[in-house]
Formats: C-alpha cells, sequence, structure tokens
C-alpha cells in the first residue's frame, strides 16, 4: 500500500472513530468486537547518582484510548489509534526517554477484558494516528469503504 494512501486510509478511520454521531447501538456484533481499549503505562525509576536501589522512587502513570482492529495477521492484530496516546513526550522528560530506568508498557483489552501486549508500529503525530500491532489478538477487522460518505450518510 502506498505511504499517501495509508495516511489518507488511516486519518479517514480516525475521524469515523471519533464522531460524536456515532451510536454503538447500531453496530453490528462483529464492528463492536473490533474495538479495543488501550492501556499505556509508564514507570519511570528516579534515582540520584550515586545512590543505591533501595533510595530511588518509582514514578507511575497510566494513559487510555480506544482502537479499532484494521487488520489481522496469524500472529496478532494492527490496531489504530490516536497518536497522542502512543507518544510519550509530554508523559517522560527528554533526559529520561533513552533511560534503563523508564519502562513503557502498552496493552490493548478487548471486550472481555483479555489483555494483549502491543508494540508501535508508526505514529504520525500531523495526523494524530498511530498504528500497534496486538500480538494474539484476532478478532474481526473493521470494513473499509471503498468510497467516501456524502454528507448525512451513516457511517
Amino acid at each position: 500500500m502506498y505511504p499517501k494512501t495509508f495516511s489518507i486510509l488511516l486519518a479517514s478511520l480516525s475521524l469515523v472513530l471519533s464522531s460524536c454521531a456515532t451510536s454503538t447501538s447500531n453496530f453490528p456484533l462483529h464492528t463492536r468486537q473490533s474495538f479495543v481499549k488501550i492501556e499505556k503505562t509508564i514507570n519511570i525509576n528516579l534515582c540520584a547518582p550515586g545512590t543505591t536501589e533501595m533510595s530511588c522512587v518509582l514514578s507511575s502513570g497510566l494513559i487510555t484510548g480506544s482502537g479499532a482492529i484494521v487488520r489481522n495477521t496469524s500472529k496478532g492484530s494492527y490496531v489504530l489509534t490516536a497518536g497522542h496516546v502512543c507518544d510519550s513526550r509530554r508523559e517522560v522528560p527528554a533526559e529520561m526517554r533513552s533511560s534503563d530506568h523508564t519502562d513503557i508498557i502498552i496493552e490493548a483489552i478487548d471486550l472481555e477484558f483479555k489483555r494483549y501486549y502491543s508494540q508501535i508500529i508508526n505514529v504520525d503525530l500531523e495526523l494524530d494516528t498511530c498504528v500497534l500491532f496486538v500480538h494474539d489478538l484476532r478478532n474481526e477487522a473493521v470494513e473499509f469503504a471503498n468510497f467516501q460518505p456524502k454528507v448525512g450518510d451513516r457511517a
């Protein structure tokens, strides 16, 4: 798939997913199963130079968002979520980002509350999109239309 086409596809799905006009009560069950909750846990172990691990302070934070399965493979699924969910620049100070003391874990949680390990594939902060690969998740993917919706169409 061409990068420009992929970016347009991601932007279009992002707009649909963030629409306030969307009603979950009319979603077919298979579409509903395509949605997951994204949880990003950030743990930062703050240690002063020359101190022992016993005197370190653990700082922890949790960021959540939503996502949708956009493609399945035999090893897992690709999930589209917001770029700011994957980006850690606001939560982690610049000097700690490459540190061995920073641990960032991203998990996807399905409707049955099962947790899956995820890894970031690509983030586009300009479009505010992020693609994750979620290991072992194989729920049905959302379907993409072959045409743009007209004003007033249900999306």
